[in-house]
């Protein structure tokens, strides 16, 4: 504070007024002093003004007097010689001349600090003041405590840079000083509890005293912080003491208005109070005792300090129930007239009133949820809880339930108001029933109901925007992957609506499904500027468990992931397995493969195919959509024959032929499954039909897969110019869709063709020099499979029996034995068994040595 008011107080040239304005308790004189104290260089003169100051003559007696008492002032200076006389306007004149012309003398610096300003700002002594603040003193410099701002003209004193200030919210204790506060007074808080008192405070010292007081009376302090606030014995009689006790009835009217909310507007109070001056009113409030505050420029919108909110709040629910209920449902009309319905429904609850809460529900629930005003909604489902409440009204809440991620709430909700509902309830509440069919359906993981589920929201029975947009949006989440065009139409309709009317929460739907549709268009760049906008709006809006926003992440993450950052993909997974709730389980599987592919990726290729594997098992109940198959079934076998695990990536090509049939990704799985373990060129033709677009395209991925698959077969064919024109089209590719992942462990050929032709790529050639510059993989792939036989005689290896006793376990001849190891050594490209064992070990053929006393496990 010593540094805020040496800042506030120069250049002292000017003669410089430093306000110190604070309500009571806030330390203001404490602080001053001990600014004062820690410059004996600069003099000061104290007066602490009290009622027998208010008399302007008895004002500039004290002020004479604290002057001419301070070393400072020689015993030459003319303020010694002054002769004040007040017998009319004339002597009063020359008498105040008199004074300011021995100010104007001064040949040091003095500090004029005049304390509790506030018992002087109505009466004759400010006549005095101002006259002492129009004139500049240079070695003056005038310290104003004061508990409101008084009027002496401090616009003037501003305009002429003389002006210096320093507010409550300056002085308020910070969450450190508040802590050494109260282990000074030996009370032993942790760093929450601290934090709470601080904030229920606003940093009032002197309420943070009475708490350390109280506190000592507590057996409790846990308890007591919890409860802690303005109904608080000591802060209570701190309140009415200096606050409350000086304000007329009208006074006492407009504050008990101004709690009902906050910020509260001018308009409101008015409504409340039925006095035209209400804003007059409150302004007067927050000059005299500083604990109203402006929260605005134009000063149209006021807030109460919480403590004496509070206080004021648990005087009127003792003594004035029933007019603290009316102030309550005025408050919810007036909010609802002018559209914040959120705030309408609070002020509803907070009266107790059903009624009021479940026809503001039935007009502007649908909005709501729109908005994504889930705490509103829930707080108001609450309220009517047991009330008998209208089925349509509970329909909206089950939904509102549903999207918030609680999926036992939304059944009750939801069977509740199916039990009353007919069948004759009108197109929109069938179109609404349809629509919490189909996020039941979603929620469930239920694929199959979903598309017939959504061809039956019939969006042209609608009345009503909101409703509209909500139809639309559901819609279009139900058919992307049926119908992405049609899809791509509704959640471009419902984005418009929602972005027009200002509903963040369909926005974020619609810009999910949005980027659904646009990458299975192949349009991944669009795909992602949707599903990031997705993120940044939900996070900022705290939506975490919204489906849409879970989507969102696994869509950046899968593009991070193939774009070669996996990294960045497990930063995107990390936030939304957070988020995610396993009542969505398609996304939780798509977020359980992501991180599986990021471990293979990040060094650890063995726990990551592992992982990809038992993923794949563990959903095969799960209806998964087409390309969330494809992705997940060209990693796993992608990592599979990395690691010449040829039977296991057999076994997911077989998993997912029948639901990829017809497809570019079943089309490679089948042909790389052929040329890694056969070797077989023949593999080619089945990417004939893929080269020929007649095969649908599920992932780019696959794409960019099935072109660098045929360019590897080129290369033992010796088939440069098709080498070089599969390599062109997947690096145009990749460099379209950032696709860098495919070329991390790109065959030693086909890195030497690159190699070997750089700078006959053209424009392709920055990209080339990216993926030369990576280097291969850290796990080179094993590019010719172990047959079983193989893989058995290995699984001997790290043991410390020979050849001739693996040969009498196997019942094989020796000879059987060495072939099988001369194999083994040139597939994995070593020359010793030694070589062997860690090289099998590095590619995962062989789990690594268990830990000593850790259970012992075969190898598969």
């Amino acid at each position: 504070m010593r540094a805020t008011l040496d800042a506030q107080s120069g250049p002292r040239e000017r003669g410089r007024v430093v306000l110190v304005s604070a309500p009571a308790g806030y330390g203001k004189t404490a602080a001053v002093t001990d600014w004062v104290r820690a410059d004996p260089d600069v003099a000061a003169a104290w007066v602490g003004l009290d009622a027998g100051d208010r008399e302007e003559h008895r004002w500039w007696a004290s002020v004479l007097a604290a002057l001419t008492a301070c070393p400072a002032v020689a015993e030459d200076s003319a303020l010694h010689r002054v002769a004040p006389s007040w017998s009319d306007d004339a002597a009063r004149g020359e008498t105040v001349s008199d004074i300011l012309e021995a100010l104007d003398g001064l040949t040091v610096p003095v500090r004029l600090v005049l304390d509790d300003l506030q018992t002087i700002a109505d009466h004759g002594a400010l006549t005095g003041l101002q006259e002492l603040l129009r004139h500049p003193l240079p070695m003056l410099t005038i310290v104003l405590c004061s508990r409101y701002d008084p009027p002496v003209g401090i616009d003037r004193l501003r305009l002429d840079d003389r002006f210096g200030q320093v507010r409550a919210d300056q002085l308020a204790f910070t969450e450190p000083q508040a802590a050494e506060l109260f282990r000074r007074e030996g009370l032993a808080l942790d760093d929450d509890q601290t934090a709470t008192l601080v904030a229920r405070t606003e940093g009032w010292v002197a309420a943070l005293r009475l708490a350390s007081l109280s506190l000592h009376r507590r057996d409790d302090p846990a308890a007591f912080v919890r409860e802690f606030a303005g109904d608080d014995r000591s802060v209570a009689d701190y309140l009415v003491g200096e606050v409350l006790a000086h304000l007329g009835e009208r006074e006492h009217a407009v504050l008990a208005a101004a709690t009902v909310t906050s910020p509260m507007h001018l308009d409101l109070a008015v409504a409340l109070t039925g006095y035209d001056d209400a804003g007059d009113l409150l302004d007067g409030l927050a000059t005299s005792t500083a604990m109203v505050i402006a929260t605005d420029r134009r000063r149209e919108y006021y807030r109460v300090h919480e403590l004496l909110r509070s206080h004021t709040l648990a005087r009127l629910r003792r003594g004035q129930p029933d007019h603290l209920r009316g102030l309550y449902r005025r408050a919810a009309a007036w909010h609802d007239d002018r559209g914040d319905h959120v705030e309408a429904l609070r002020c509803a609850g907070l009266a107790g009133d059903v009624d009021t809460t479940e026809v503001l529900l039935r007009a502007r629930a649908v909005e709501l949820l729109g908005r994504g005003e889930f705490d509103a909604l829930a707080q108001s489902e609450r309220m009517i809880a047991g009330s008998g409440a209208d089925p349509r009204v509970r329909l909206v809440l089950g939904l509102a339930a549903l999207e918030n991620g609680d999926l036992g709430r939304a059944d009750e909700l939801v069977s509740a108001a199916e039990a009353e509902l007919t069948d004759r309830e009108g197109d929109d509440v069938t179109v609404f029933r349809r629509i919490v069919a189909l996020r039941a359906s979603l929620a469930r993981g239920r694929i199959e109901d979903v598309a017939a589920a959504a061809h039956a929201i019939r969006t042209q029975a609608v009345t009503g925007t909101p409703l509209r947009a909500l139809a639309l949006a559901a819609r279009a989440s139900g058919l992307v992957y049926a119908a992405p065009e049609q899809a791509h139409r509704d959640a471009t309709e419902a984005l418009t609506l929602a972005e027009r009317h200002g509903w963040p929460y369909l926005a974020v739907q619609a810009r999910s499904t949005l980027g659904v549709a646009r990458l299975l268009g192949s349009d991944e760049t669009g795909s992602l500027e949707h599903a990031r906008a997705v993120i940044s709006r939900a996070t900022s809006r705290e939506w975490p468990r919204s489906p849409g926003h879970q989507r969102a992440r696994v869509v950046v993450a899968a593009a991070e992931l193939l774009g070669g950052r996996p990294d960045a993909a497990l930063r995107h997974l990390s936030s939304g397995e957070v988020a995610a709730d396993h009542t969505h389980p398609q996304v939780t599987t798509a977020i359980e493969v992501l991180r599986a592919a990021v471990d293979h990726d990040t060094g650890r290729p063995l726990a990551g195919w592992q992982r990809l594997r038992s993923i794949r098992r563990a959903a095969s109940d799960l209806t998964l959509t087409d390309p969330q198959v494809a992705l997940a079934a060209n990693l796993e076998q992608h990592a599979a024959l990395g690691l010449g695990r040829a039977r296991e990536a057999a076994e997911v090509t077989r998993a997912a032929a029948s639901q990829l049939a017809g497809s570019v990704e079943g089309a490679l799985l089948h042909a790389r499954l052929q040329w890694s373990t056969a070797g077989d060129p023949g593999a080619r033709t089945l990417l004939v039909p893929v080269f020929a677009r007649r095969l649908r395209l599920l992932t780019g991925l696959g794409l960019v897969d099935a072109l660098l698959l045929d360019a590897e077969i080129a290369a033992t064919l010796d088939e440069h110019a098709s080498v070089h024109e599969q390599l062109c089209r997947a690096l145009r590719l990749a460099a379209r869709f950032d696709l860098r992942r495919p070329f991390a462990t790109l065959p030693e050929p086909l890195r030497a063709h690159l190699a070997g032709h750089h700078g006959a790529f053209g424009a392709l050639d920055a990209l080339v020099d990216e993926i030369l510059a990576r280097g291969p993989s850290d796990v080179e792939a094993v590019r010719d499979p172990l047959t079983d036989r193989e893989r058995t005689v290995l699984a001997f290896l790290p043991s410390q029996r020979s050849s001739v006793e693996i040969a009498q376990d196997l019942a094989v001849s020796l000879n059987t034995i060495k072939t099988h190891q001369r194999a083994i050594y040139h597939k994995l490209g070593v020359g010793s068994r030694r070589e062997a064992v860690a090289r099998a070990r590095h590619v995962g053929l062989i789990d690594p040595p268990q830990a000593p006393g850790a259970p012992a496990h075969r190898t598969t």
